[in-house]
């Protein structure tokens, strides 16, 4: 089988490149990228199993071509929020089964709606494979399926700064589910909540740190799958803290905006990419603190009659070095070896809830580097 693994160049595509061509299942895997420097470096780093391809998603005749080439496609350009059904649409077309690191809610909804289109065309799309979403949504399952009734679901996280990878994707995606209205599930219904609004202090296994509700497709996809829960929420943050403080004040100021606007004689721009731009420079140099990154998954409920909590803390271990580009990896690079080995047996676009749970974790702890004899080993309190 071939495998085509687009932004193979960046942190997270480089990183699903390198595990792939690790794994028998793949006779070649394919590198693609628009930078032609940052591709043959990962090639080179990867070895002879790796291939570079040059291509732009939105040259929709050299995409199809080297989709046509591949058994699967795993899409790792992000921020998705712009390039929205663009790589998945162009998987339908060429009947090429689909794995992505989708993290933003808008075009979860639009990749949702494609479910006919592909299972009509006889294709796998898994979306939200990453760690948030991803991991998490099989855990908050995993719990819910220990507890006789679900009532609430938290999904918890933080990242520091030096750990979120430095490319324009995550950027993009950092101030998106930071601005406007963002859906959460409150009472049994999907709501819009404001971006930055619902703060608590929240200890995690390295450290604390104060996160608030936040744009991503956790509560879009997990409640179908809890019958009866009535609370699905997304929590996070970007440490040091000031940070994201600052980052809500830019959005309240107008810097989030996507729209052009004209900030000179002859001269426009998008708020939120002079505000990105910015950030970067001024933080590059600045001392942000120890790498760390936390996620928790609290599932409550009932079980036998009482009020019980499952809660898994996932340690940046859990997928080896904890970096933020191998957290997401992981999970990306276990769903496409679940569908290439025949795992997966569903078609249409499917989401990480829907998966075998103890293949998917048992899979994805030996590509983290783990030696866990048990799976059980991921909670770190279980309290039933």
């Amino acid at each position: 089988m071939k495998v085509v693994v687009l932004g193979g160049g960046g942190d997270e595509g480089g990183a699903v490149v390198d595990i792939l061509a690790k794994e028998a299942d793949f006779e070649k895997v394919i590198a693609a990228d628009r930078s032609e420097k940052r591709i043959e470096r990962v090639a080179q780093q990867v070895g002879a199993k790796a291939e570079a391809r040059v291509v732009d998603l939105y040259d929709h005749n050299a995409l199809i071509r080297l989709l046509k080439e591949a058994d699967i496609v795993v899409n790792t350009v992000g921020p998705f929020y712009r390039h929205g059904t663009t790589v998945l649409n162009a998987a339908i077309e060429t009947r090429v089964d689909y794995v992505d690191i989708c993290d933003d809610y808008d075009p979860t909804i639009q990749m949702l709606k494609l479910d006919s289109a592909a299972k009509e065309a006889g294709i796998t799309a898994l979306i939200g494979m990453g760690s948030s979403p991803g991991i998490v949504n099989i855990l908050a399952i995993r719990g819910a399926k220990k507890l006789d009734h679900t009532e609430e679901i938290r999904i918890l996280w933080c990242v520091n700064y030096a750990s979120a990878g430095g490319g324009a994707g995550a950027g993009f995606h950092g101030w998106h589910m930071m601005r406007g209205n963002i859906p959460q599930f409150l009472d049994g219904k999907l709501v819009n909540v404001q971006a930055g609004t619902g703060k608590e202090i929240v200890e995690f296994p390295n450290g604390s740190a104060e996160v608030f509700y936040l744009g991503h497709p956790e509560p879009i996809t997990i409640p179908p799958f809890v019958p009866g829960v009535k609370t699905v929420v997304n929590k996070g943050t970007i440490t040091p803290q000031w940070l994201s403080e600052d980052q809500l004040k830019m959005i309240e100021l107008g810097f989030g905006q996507e729209e052009m606007i004209a900030i000179h004689p002859g001269l426009s721009a998008a708020p939120v990419e002079v505000a990105l731009r910015v950030q970067n420079l001024y933080l590059r140099d600045k001392d942000m603190g120890p790498p760390w990154a936390g996620m928790l998954v609290e599932v409550k409920g009932t079980k036998a009659g009482k009020k019980s909590k499952c809660s898994y803390s996932i340690p940046p271990e859990i997928a080896g070095s904890g970096s933020m580009s191998t957290m997401t990896a992981g999970p990306a690079a276990t769903g496409t070896l679940m569908i290439s080995r025949g795992e997966v047996n569903m078609k249409g676009v499917i989401t990480p809830e829907a998966l075998d749970i103890d293949r998917f974790l048992n899979l994805v702890s030996k590509l983290g580097g783990e030696d866990w004899d048990e799976i059980e080993a991921i909670p770190q309190k279980l309290h039933v």
